[in-house]
């Protein structure tokens, strides 16, 4: 697959262990990832990528993945953008929050992969 076919993933995760296996995944499924540990700098890289799909923690330090999905989704930068919150936050009350912000999906922690890209797929289906 070209490269500029490929969907671009950013990861916004502060646990290297968990973006390097998200990372790995991805690559095989045909994604080119970007990542970023924390919210000011996922912010800004959103902005500035115009990424596919993005995969948000929600306990990052600094601003929080909740402050992002907010300022992402009023500022309109990701209105085609498909946003995930991955969290190990399993309450259900954390999960309505997230929809709530505009999440398009909210994946707990640890990440079943398969799961979670046959998801992303069939959201981003939806938006071509």
């Amino acid at each position: 697959m070209a490269e500029a076919q490929q969907p671009l993933l950013l990861q916004i995760e502060d646990d290297p262990n968990i973006a390097l296996a998200t990372k790995m995944f991805a690559e095989q499924k045909g994604y080119r990832v970007h990542r970023c540990d924390n919210g000011a700098e996922g912010l800004k890289m959103a902005g500035e990528l115009q990424p596919d799909v993005i995969l948000l923690d929600i306990g990052l330090p600094g601003l929080d993945g909740r402050d992002v999905m907010s300022k992402l989704r009023s500022d309109h930068v990701s209105d085609h953008t498909v946003i995930i919150f991955t969290t190990a936050r399993e309450a259900q009350s954390d999960r309505l929050v997230g929809l709530e912000l505009g999440a398009d999906d909210y994946e707990t922690k640890p990440l079943d992969f398969e799961r979670l890209f046959n998801k992303i797929e069939a959201f981003l289906e939806k938006r071509t």
